[in-house]
């Protein structure tokens, strides 16, 4: 991972973000405890996910970007290029994740708040861990088809506005109250889908010309 003045910027105003965000929750639900219900309203539910979330880990992938496909660097992946950028790719991820969790327990153990870590967090903590590694392997397929690394991140802002625009629009027009439906059948494609991409960085990362 690439650490630079771009990165230490980025942490900073995560940081900040989440710490007003995360008061702002406690002050207004009054909310004692913090599990696994805490976390997902601050972080799974589709709002904050496809809104908050891409936009943080968007801009921590530019930060920390790589260049796997500079013709001057492709010496060092050769023959290796799909593995090391999916590797890359669950790295950049479980960071951003550690970086999150570790923000959040710091507010809560500054406000008092009892803390309840078991097994019921494991579901919520895979589904955002799940979430990044998606952002991230659209990007890496994009890049690889494209070369280019802005419009390889910004599509991901995009399909991520088209889901949240989706999403209320369903709710909204069949004055939908329980969303539970919505959310599995969002989590089970996504499931599904990230394995899929990764496939895809593997089979056109073999067949790039600069890996022959």
């Amino acid at each position: 991972m690439i650490l630079n003045k771009g990165t230490y910027i980025w942490f900073l105003f995560y940081t900040v973000t989440l710490v007003f965000v995360t008061v702002q929750f406690i002050e207004v639900t009054a909310v004692q405890t913090f599990d696994y219900l805490m976390f997902e309203e601050l972080l799974i539910r589709p709002q904050k996910l496809l809104f908050n979330t891409t936009l943080f880990f968007v801009l921590f992938l530019y930060v920390t970007r790589k260049e796997f496909l500079n013709p001057l660097l492709v010496s060092r992946y050769t023959k290796k290029l799909p593995i090391k950028m999916i590797t890359y790719g669950i790295l950049i991820s479980a960071v951003f994740v550690i970086s999150t969790l570790t923000v959040l327990l710091s507010v809560v153990f500054a406000k008092g708040l009892a803390i309840e870590l078991n097994l019921s967090l494991i579901a919520p903590l895979l589904k955002f861990i799940l979430y990044c590694l998606f952002v991230y392997m659209t990007y890496a397929v994009v890049y690889l088809m494209t070369n280019k690394k802005i419009p390889s991140l910004f599509i991901n802002i995009v399909i991520s506005f088209v889901l949240l625009i989706t999403y209320h629009g369903i709710v909204f027009f069949t004055y939908m109250t329980d969303d539970s439906v919505l959310i599995k059948a969002y989590w089970t494609t996504l499931s599904f889908v990230t394995p899929i991409l990764m496939y895809f960085i593997y089979y056109i990362g073999k067949r790039k010309e600069i890996l022959n």
